[in-house]
């Protein structure tokens, strides 16, 4: 699985979408220019679940 990534954040003031975008953006840059890769580093569509209960996983 080399086309996505995982992340629990916690935000109060600002859309998570926000923060992905930028977070994408910035490993997508960075992605092409060390690889020299043509094309997109990311594929589908952002997607989020709002947690709003404390698990814990034993």
């Amino acid at each position: 699985m080399t086309n996505h990534i995982h992340l629990q954040i916690e935000t109060i003031n600002h859309h998570p979408k926000d923060f992905i975008k930028m977070l994408n953006s910035r490993y997508a840059m960075y992605f092409i220019k060390r690889h020299h890769f043509v094309g997109h580093v990311f594929q589908g569509r952002y997607r989020a679940e709002l947690i709003d209960t404390a698990r814990i996983f034993s």
